[in-house]
């Protein structure tokens, strides 16, 4: 399937769901395909990752990743206030690179395009890219420091990886890449391997 086909899918389910509903704002794609031409094919395990912008006073359950006319969605809802500046999503390294370029699906009130313009023009300046380096860092250490001393080896393990990994995440934020979850690894390292950071 090609990837314009696949997000053509996923603004359906946009407009037949949140969209429809007094709190929704807006909508936007992220994640590893958010980069990729619509005439790309879209990579084989691939999702489409979208962020929901709501101001329900009822924070909304993450869906996960399902199935909608045969692509698999991820959907994502964010509480409005994230939006309510360029600086904040600027400062945000799992916000900032959503907004580098236009990927809105769904912008009702016409705030988000306000936002990803301001945001796409500041994007690559220095002091943005060490706040969103330094938020990334933050949220290695509070992950750390808030580790639960009772838990199950096993859990123990886990809630330590997950705050290590986002250390790959450092990395692409300082080189303008997409801090993406599946091939952070491979992407850091690549890094690591070809730039002079």
């Amino acid at each position: 399937m090609r990837v314009g086909e696949a997000r053509r899918k996923a603004a359906d389910w946009v407009q037949q769901h949140p969209g429809e509903k007094p709190w929704f704002k807006g909508a936007y794609f992220t994640g590893s395909t958010a980069s990729l031409h619509d005439w790309e094919e879209l990579p084989e395990f691939s999702d489409i990752d979208v962020m929901v912008a709501s101001d329900d006073k009822t924070e909304r359950p993450k869906l996960g990743k399902f199935y909608y006319k045969g692509v698999l969605l991820e959907i994502t809802y964010l509480p409005w206030h994230l939006f309510k500046t360029a600086e904040t999503i600027l400062s945000s390294y799992h916000l900032a690179h959503g907004f580098k370029t236009d990927t809105i699906i769904a912008d009702p009130t016409g705030h988000l395009r306000r936002l990803q313009r301001t945001v796409s023009a500041k994007f690559t300046e220095r002091g943005e890219v060490r706040k969103r380096c330094s938020n990334a860092m933050d949220r290695i250490t509070s992950g750390l420091i808030c580790a639960d001393s009772e838990a199950s080896w096993p859990d123990a393990v886990t809630a330590w990886l997950f705050p290590c990994g986002v250390c790959a995440h450092v990395i692409l934020t300082a080189d303008l890449q997409n801090p993406t979850v599946r091939l952070r690894y491979l992407a850091a390292r690549k890094v690591l391997q070809t730039s002079h950071l």
